[in-house]
């Protein structure tokens, strides 16, 4: 029985659809976290508060985008593509 089948996944959401939400959803509490920490601390926490939550919010893009490439760049990486198609 796959993942896919089992009662904990009814919507049968792939595991990259997964991965890329729980992404999302860590982010999301950064950026509350932050936020919290900016309006209701004073000093340096409340600036330390607002730069995580500015950068959770731009790099959640990136983390989810980088989560969905990640075989394409395994692959980069491994050298089975890259310049030597270019040879071809």
């Amino acid at each position: 029985m796959s993942f896919a089948d089992s009662k904990y996944n009814p919507l049968n959401y792939s595991a990259s659809q997964i991965a890329k939400a729980l992404v999302s959803l860590v982010t999301t509490a950064i950026i509350l976290c932050g936020l919290a920490a900016g309006a209701f601390v004073d000093g340096p926490l409340a600036a330390v508060g607002l730069w995580a939550a500015a950068g959770a919010a731009a790099l959640t893009p990136i983390a989810v985008f980088l989560k969905g490439a990640t075989p394409v760049l395994e692959r980069w990486e491994n050298g089975d593509i890259g310049d030597h198609e270019a040879d071809a």
